[in-house]
């Protein structure tokens, strides 16, 4: 970092400044309309919300919702499998953790809301494509004559990026990964709106001393990731919290990959979350909507670690939208998920000739961008005042100049822009 005459005093406050606060930037937008009518919602401890009793168009209607750290917030679909709709008329804090992930195939394969299933295997032999927009494709028979014990693995579904086929464990036959898709937008009312499953892996059988044929299944295909849109004209705020959107696992296919290797399910794809806000504050938040691994063989311990025994065909990623005025991220803000917020950093802070200045890049082409001061760094972020504001240049660079105030010891700055 440049450090061009530092005040005695400030070295120590830019340093700390440079390593905790990069922001992200987003435009406006407004999301669905709260009307309050749920009253205020904050979590216990493993809340789960009916939306077939409660929201069967899949739409919340609360003044604030509050999910306390070390709670987390579950999800019961509805009869349409619609997205789920938080919407407030005030603040959403967010310090727990939001489920709409699919499941594993253990202890079950239901996709998240709004998702779609993992391919079934019809008989424990015929394997079906997963549910979904882009479910993957399901492993081919295997050579009923020749080698009717070699089955073949399902592909893994398609959202923002492509499912996987498989690339071991499986037969010569694999079935394909879904596409790649363009974002669907979530509507309340309408099924949808999550990721897609992934493939069954086809069966097979084998000939007992009798000459009986004896079956072996295939793997279930993971479910996908579900769907859900935060929503207020206030503040939402993720401190620390988490939302999962992430795809399942995919079941493994019977066998050992030796005498006999049925085919695994193709892992199920991440989801798909919706934020509109007026300001998002993602405050060493966690946002995941990955894809889900595909399965392995059932003599694996594929349970303990799928990473380790998966066939390959994991499911595409999920996607992440934020549309908002103003949105603040932290360094400790994880997102995996293919996302559209841009997380400008400071490039350079120096004083020259008693001004001084502040470099940005990384921001939104043109997009506007301020520069909030406070004289410490534990200040309520909503007391942070405006320092200085200016528009980044078409390469998302910026640079700021402004006096420090005559004799002050310190101040602190966080970037926000839209």
């Amino acid at each position: 970092m440049k450090n061009d005459r530092f005040l005695p005093g400030l070295t120590a406050a830019l340093q700390l400044l440079w390593a905790t606060v990069p922001v992200a930037v987003v435009a406006q937008n407004p999301g669905v309309v709260s009307d309050g009518s749920d009253g205020a919602l904050a979590t216990v401890f493993a809340d789960t919300l009916d939306m077939s009793s409660m929201a069967p168009d899949g739409v919340f209607h609360f003044t604030t919702i509050h999910v306390k750290p070390g709670t987390t917030l579950n999800f019961k679909r509805n009869a349409l499998n619609t997205p789920v709709f938080l919407a407030a008329t005030g603040d959403i804090l967010i310090e727990g953790t939001i489920l709409v992930s699919g499941r594993d195939f253990f202890p079950d394969d239901g996709p998240g809301p709004g998702g779609g299933e993992g391919g079934l295997v019809d008989g424990d032999i015929t394997p079906f494509a997963g549910g979904g927009p882009s479910g993957g494709s399901p492993g081919a028979l295997p050579d009923m004559v020749a080698r009717p014990w070699m089955g073949n693995a399902g592909g893994g579904g398609g959202m923002a990026t492509p499912g996987q086929m498989a690339t071991n464990r499986t037969g010569p036959l694999p079935g394909a990964g879904g596409a790649a898709l363009a974002r669907p937008v979530l509507v309340p009312g309408v099924s949808g709106g999550g990721g897609s499953g992934g493939g069954g892996g086809s069966g097979g059988f084998y000939l007992d001393a009798l000459g009986n044929p004896v079956v072996l299944p295939g793997g279930r295909g993971g479910a996908s990731g579900g769907a859900l849109h935060l929503s207020t004209p206030g503040r939402i705020t993720i401190k620390g919290g988490v939302i999962l959107a992430n795809g399942g696992h995919a079941e493994p296919g019977y066998g050992n990959g030796l005498s006999d290797s049925m085919g695994p399910g193709g892992g199920g794809s991440g989801g798909n979350v919706e934020v509109r806000a007026g300001i998002l504050e993602l405050l060493d938040a966690t946002i995941e909507a990955r894809g889900g691994y595909g399965g392995a063989y059932f003599a694996e311990p594929y349970a303990l670690n799928p990473f380790l025994y998966t066939t390959g065909a994991t499911g595409g990623r999920g996607y992440l939208d934020v549309v908002a005025n103003w949105v603040t991220v932290t360094p400790g803000t994880r997102i995996d998920a293919v996302h559209n917020v841009a997380r400008p950093t400071f490039r350079d802070v120096s004083l020259r000739a008693a001004n001084l200045v502040v470099s940005v890049s990384g921001g939104r082409p043109h997009g506007l961008l301020q520069v909030l001061s406070s004289p410490t760094v534990a200040t309520n972020l909503a007391s942070w005042i405006p320092w200085s504001t200016n528009y980044f240049d078409a390469n998302g660079n910026c640079v700021f100049t402004n006096a420090p105030a005559a004799g002050e010891a310190q101040r602190f700055f966080i970037l926000r822009s839209r």
